[in-house]
């Protein structure tokens, strides 16, 4: 069975919890798609229905 994991952050929530100067955000976007992997989850998809993007994962593996 496949698991899912949905999140609902948007690009100014991943900028001040993966702080880098404001020209990065990609590199903010990078260390939180790292960290998911990290944790388990794997990136598929994401989504921009409104204001908030909403980051969709596969679970892969278990945390250490």
């Amino acid at each position: 069975m496949v698991h899912f994991k949905v999140e609902s952050k948007s690009l100014g929530t991943l900028a001040s919890t993966y702080f880098h100067d404001p020209e990065s955000l990609v590199t903010s976007i990078q260390d939180y798609l790292e960290d998911m992997l990290e944790n388990g989850w794997e990136f598929v998809n994401r989504s921009d229905p409104g204001d908030t993007p909403y980051w969709v994962f596969r679970a892969v593996g278990q945390p250490e």
